[in-house]
C-alpha cells in the first residue's frame, strides 16, 4: 500500500506542478489540507490516513511532547532518567533524546542511549553519559571536575535529528566525573544565599535545586532563563516610546542588551547572547542558580567575561529607559566558585544620557570575597538615560568568571538609608 502511495504522490507532484505546494503545505496547516484534499479526491477517502503518514514521513513532522520525568539514578558520569512522552501523533522511529546544559549552553562531550518509544503514549528509560575523554573545546576554562546545571530533553524521529520536537528545559545541578559511584548529596542541604543589597541580617532561604536526589520528579522550566522581558512598571505603548521605569530586572533582560568586548589595542567585536565558554573575544550567559566563591550558593546570575588577555574589556548596554524617582540599581559583584587564579577584576556602571557617558560605579573585586553594589540614581529621575554593565580584566583574564547577582533597579523608600555606593558625577565621556 505504502509503495502504492508513493507512487501516486511522484506522478502527482511531476504532472501536476506541485512541488511548491508541498513545501507550503509544510508551513501552514491551512496549505498542507488543501494538498491533502487533491490527493484524498485523486485517491479516495479511504486512502486519507496512509496519505497523512507519508506525508509525516516525507516532511518529517511529528508531534508530541514530553511529560512525566523522574530521575532513576545518578552516577558521577551517568544520568538516568525514566520519561513519559504523551500524545506522539507517530510513533515509528521516534527516540526520547536529551543533553545536557551548562549555562544555557550544550556540552558536547556527552553520548544518550536511544530507545525506540513504544506507542503514542509510554514511557521510555534515557542514560546520558560523560563520555571518556577529554571535556573538549567547550570547556576551555575547565577543571578536573565540572558542573552542569540544566538539562533538555525532547523527541527526535531517526533521519531526521535537525527537527527535535517537545523541548523541555529542567534545572538539575550536577558534578561530572570518570567515577562510575553514585552521586553523594552535599554536606548540608541549607546553602546561604547572595541577597543582592539585602539587609545582611535578614534571613536567607536555602536554594531549591541544589541536590535532585534519585526518585525524585523533575519540574519542566519550559524554556531557558534569560529572554527579554517587558521591564517592570513600563506602559504598553508603540514601539518607539521610551518605558517609564521604577523596577527592572538586567538578568531577565539580558539579550535586550547590546554586549561588545575589547581591548587595549583598540579592537572591539560586538557579541552575540548566550555566547561560549570557548569564545576568546569574551562572551555573556545566564544561570538561575550556581555557586560563587567562596563556596555561597547564588541565584539569578548574569555571567559577563572579558576578551581574555590582559586589559580586555566586556560591557552591555541595556535599552534606553526615564527613570522614576528614588531608584537605586543593586546587585552583588562576585567570581564564579573555582576562579582562583584570578588576579580580580573591575566591575563598572555607566548611565549614558545623549552622548554622554557618566561613570557610576567602578571598583576592582577580588575572587575571594562577593562585594555589594547600591547606587543611587536619583540625580536622573525623569531622565531618559541608557545602564551600562562592563567588566574589565587587569593584568591577565585568567579565571576572570565574573558573575552580577540579581542585578536590577529598584524604588527606595526615601526615608531608607541604603548604606550603598551612591551614584556620583565622574568623568563625563563624550561619544
Amino acid at each position: 500500500m505504502k509503495t502504492i502511495l508513493a507512487g501516486c504522490i511522484a506522478a502527482l507532484l511531476v504532472f501536476a506542478g506541485l512541488p511548491a505546494a508541498a513545501q507550503e503545505a509544510e508551513s501552514t496547516n491551512a496549505e498542507k489540507g488543501g494538498f491533502l484534499q487533491t490527493l484524498t479526491d485523486a485517491l479516495g477517502r479511504a486512502a486519507e490516513e496512509g496519505l497523512e503518514q507519508a506525508m509525516d514521513e516525507w516532511l518529517g513532522t511529528y508531534k508530541g511532547h514530553i511529560g512525566r520525568v523522574e530521575v532513576a539514578e545518578r552516577r558521577g558520569n551517568a544520568l538516568v532518567l525514566d520519561v513519559t512522552y504523551e500524545n506522539v501523533k507517530r510513533a515509528d522511529g521516534v527516540y526520547v533524546d536529551g543533553r545536557i546544559l551548562e549555562w544555557g549552553v550544550p556540552l558536547d562531550s556527552f553520548e544518550t542511549s536511544l530507545n525506540p518509544i513504544q506507542g503514542t503514549s509510554g514511557k521510555a528509560r534515557l542514560t546520558i553519559r560523560k563520555k571518556k575523554s577529554d571535556w573538549g573545546s567547550d570547556w576551555d576554562d575547565s577543571e578536573e571536575v565540572v558542573e552542569s546545571d540544566q538539562v533538555e530533553l525532547f523527541l527526535v524521529r531517526e533521519g531526521h535529528e535537525d527537527r527535535p520536537f517537545g523541548k523541555l528545559v529542567y534545572d538539575l545541578v550536577k558534578t561530572w566525573s570518570d567515577s562510575d559511584a553514585p552521586d553523594q548529596p552535599p554536606a548540608t542541604d541549607e546553602e546561604e544565599a547572595v541577597a543582592l543589597a539585602d539587609d545582611e541580617e535578614q534571613e536567607t532561604k536555602p536554594l531549591p535545586g541544589v541536590f535532585i536526589p534519585a526518585g525524585s520528579v523533575l519540574q519542566a522550566r519550559g524554556e531557558i532563563e534569560g529572554k527579554a522581558e517587558q521591564p517592570d512598571d513600563s506602559s504598553e505603548t508603540d514601539e518607539e516610546s521610551v518605558p517609564v521605569v521604577g523596577r527592572y530586572d538586567f538578568f531577565k533582560n539580558v539579550s535586550a542588551a547590546q554586549w561588545k568586548s575589547g581591548s587595549p589595542d583598540g579592537k572591539m567585536l560586538r557579541l552575540s547572547y548566550p555566547g561560549r565558554v570557548s569564545d576568546k573575544q569574551g562572551y555573556v550567559m545566564t544561570a538561575a542558580s550556581a555557586k560563587v566563591n567562596p563556596d555561597i550558593g547564588a541565584e539569578s546570575l548574569l555571567r559577563t567575561h572579558p576578551r581574555k588577555r590582559q586589559g580586555g574589556w566586556i560591557r552591555g548596554e541595556y535599552p534606553k529607559m526615564i527613570l522614576n524617582e528614588s531608584v537605586h540599581f543593586r546587585a552583588t559583584a562576585a567570581f564564579i566558585r573555582g576562579a582562583r587564579d584570578s588576579d580580580g577584576a573591575t566591575f563598572k556602571i555607566w548611565a549614558r544620557e545623549g552622548g554622554e557617558y557618566v561613570a557610576l560605579f567602578s571598583k576592582h573585586v577580588s575572587p575571594e570575597e562577593p562585594v555589594s553594589i547600591d547606587v543611587d540614581l536619583s540625580h536622573w529621575a525623569g531622565k531618559e538615560v541608557s545602564i551600562i554593565l562592563g567588566i574589565a580584566a587587569g593584568e591577565t583574564a585568567t579565571h576572570d568568571w565574573t558573575v552580577w547577582v540579581k542585578p536590577r533597579l529598584e524604588q527606595v523608600d526615601t526615608k531608607e538609608k541604603a548604606g550603598g555606593i551612591k551614584g556620583f558625577k565622574g568623568v563625563i565621556q563624550k561619544r
